[in-house]
């Protein structure tokens, strides 16, 4: 009984690993299950969203083209608002494929990456301090340098490291270890990996911007977090 019980657990355990959530299983197996249903419910309303996202630019994409003919027709095929419709399609492809790149260097321990607009978000769920503090464990300099490789996708884009902390401990405290937390992870990107100072700019949210619920535990690890926000730069 004993083993199978050990192998259920292991199957639990590996399960949410993939959704870097951190099983607590000794007060069993129902907080944890009901967590990770939570997390494929919420994952798959990201998905739909992104099939809608999609469709729009899609739509949007064919809108565009109907007033490059347009102005075709008009103008004979010479004008600046033709130059600067093809310019805006060519943009916008090369942050697409920017993106996909960007998204293949990490493993999904490692780092989600998602878009806001034309900005690229690299969250750090691999990265983790130690309780209330703000140093870099050598351990993740590997992950960093993979965010390094991911930021040069992107020429001259600027780089904006972000803290975030859980709802645990006063407002103040939270908001000052959110911002210790990405000056670090800003300075190291620039001493350690090369990336120019004028580049990188930090800020600290403190418990203001949970993606998860404060009153879980799984929740809270989720809520601390470094995300990497990159934003592209026109061409």
């Amino acid at each position: 009984m004993e083993d199978i019980i050990l192998t259920y657990e292991e199957q639990i355990t590996e399960i949410a690993a993939v959704t870097d959530l951190v099983p607590q299983l000794d007060t069993g197996s129902d907080p944890v299950v009901q967590e990770l249903v939570a997390y494929i419910e919420d994952a798959h309303q990201r998905e739909l969203q992104l099939q809608v996202d999609l469709e729009d630019n899609r739509r949007r994409l064919v809108g565009l083209e109907e007033e490059i003919r347009e102005l075709d027709e008009q103008l004979g095929g010479v004008s600046q608002e033709r130059f600067a419709l093809v310019q805006r399609l060519e943009a916008g492809e090369r942050i697409r494929e920017r993106f996909a790149r960007a998204e293949n260097i990490f493993a999904p321990e490692e780092a989600r990456v998602s878009r806001e607009g034309n900005s690229i978000i690299v969250r750090l769920v691999g990265l983790r301090f130690g309780s209330g503090e703000a140093e870099i464990d050598p351990v993740h300099g590997p992950l960093l340098e993979r965010v390094h490789e991911a930021v040069e996708i992107f020429p001259r884009s600027q780089v904006v490291v972000e803290g975030h902390t859980d709802s645990y401990g006063g407002d103040r405290s939270n908001l000052a270890l959110s911002r210790s937390r990405a000056e670090a992870v800003g300075e190291y990107l620039s001493a350690e990996l090369g990336i120019a100072t004028f580049r990188v700019s930090a800020v600290g949210y403190g418990e203001t911007r949970p993606i998860a619920n404060n009153e879980t535990q799984q929740g809270r690890a989720r809520n601390r977090r470094i995300d990497i926000r990159i934003e592209p730069q026109q061409e």
